[in-house]
């Protein structure tokens, strides 16, 4: 009986690693909920499996949810340190609306919201780079260096959103996750699910400004 168990077992492992392609099964850093980064600086805004809009430390030691509930959110972006704002694409068209943190009053218009690709270039001037296995690199000064050793299938490998705004870190998104890497490799860890929209992450830190920037277009009459 037990050398059946074995066998069982290991066939279910030969299964998975064909199924599943080389390298661990999930090859995500540890959880920061579970295990939080006090050195890890600012509140990153994402929107969650369920549409809400999350506020959450970095350092993963809190979450709070800022709205549930209605059309879809996308974009969400920090205007300032008590302001939040996010497209919805509800409706016959886009509208922006932003959110007092402190109030809770919600002030919508129809300026287009605009957002580019992400920069991989940093405020120190590095330059984030992910290879076609997955791995992580940071490139400066001519050197290249692995900051994230990817340990998974190269078909679903994680992409760069953005430098924190003080350059000292990485947010990266692997399928519905939301990835932190410090630039030197020596911290790594996951901070979140989401919604699987890469529109839908935002960084701030105090005296150091938000990242991706967001810029509002003139307001234009809905159609």
């Amino acid at each position: 009986m037990v050398a059946a168990i074995f066998a069982a077992v290991a066939a279910t492992a030969v299964l998975a690693a064909l199924l599943l392609g080389p390298g661990r099964y999930d090859p995500s850093p540890p959880s920061l909920q579970g295990q939080p980064r006090a050195e890890i600086p600012g509140e990153v805004l994402y929107v969650d499996g369920d549409g809400c809009i999350v506020r959450a430390a970095a350092s993963g030691a809190t979450r709070t949810p800022v709205l549930c509930g209605g059309p879809y959110p996308s974009s969400v972006s920090w205007v300032n340190a008590d302001t939040i704002g996010y497209a919805n694409y509800g409706g016959p068209g886009i509208a922006w609306t932003e959110i007092d943190l402190r109030t809770g009053r919600q002030t919508t218009s129809d300026r287009l919201p605009q957002r580019g690709p992400p920069d991989p270039v940093s405020v120190r001037g590095e330059r984030a780079e992910v290879d076609d296995q997955g791995s992580v690199y940071v490139l400066a000064g001519g050197e290249r260096r692995k900051v994230f050793n990817f340990d998974g299938s190269s078909r679903l490998r994680p992409s760069f959103l953005t430098w924190s705004p003080d350059g000292d870190w990485l947010l990266l998104q692997y399928r519905d996750q939301l990835w932190i890497v410090r630039r030197d490799g020596s911290v790594a860890g996951t901070l979140a699910k989401t919604g699987g929209n890469p529109y839908e992450s935002s960084w701030r830190i105090e005296g150091a400004g938000f990242l991706p920037k967001l810029m509002l277009g003139d307001t234009r009459t809905k159609p």
